[in-house]
This record gives structure tokens, C-alpha cells and sequence, in this order.
């Protein structure tokens, strides 16, 4: 397998997933909070909920939910 065909599979498998996905729960730079959250909201996901990151300092966890099962979700 080439490294073109490695990458296209890689990208389906992971469309596969965030389609299929109804809540994730990411770990990002205190310095990408606000980014993450506009790029899961542009794939359908709502952030329910942000804290410190117990295992790296200066980490934020986020966890999102796909919209359509967040009932006070406009979209």
C-alpha cells in the first residue's frame, strides 16, 4: 500500500467515526480551546462541558455532543 492509499483509508476511517460518533471527549492546548470548539461545531458537535486536564498542565478536556442530541441546541 502506498503512502497516498495509507492516507486516503486513514481519512475515510476517521470520517467513518466522527460520523458515527454521538459524544468525544478531547484533550487540547489551553491555547486551542476556543478553535477546537468552532472546528467540532462546524462537524456537528456542541461542547457540554470543559475542565483542567488532570494529567497535562496547561491541557483543557472538552466534551462534545452531536447537536441534534443536546435539546437547547439552536442548530
Amino acid at each position: 500500500m502506498s503512502i497516498n492509499e495509507y492516507a486516503d483509508e486513514q481519512i475515510h476511517d476517521w470520517n467513518t467515526i466522527v460520523k458515527s460518533a454521538v459524544s468525544m471527549e478531547l484533550r487540547v492546548s489551553n491555547t486551542e480551546v476556543q478553535s477546537t470548539i468552532e472546528m467540532m461545531e462546524k462537524h456537528g458537535f456542541k461542547s457540554k462541558g470543559l475542565w483542567a486536564s488532570m494529567e497535562l498542565s496547561e491541557h483543557t478536556v472538552i466534551n462534545f455532543w452531536k447537536k441534534e442530541l443536546i435539546k437547547d441546541s439552536k442548530e
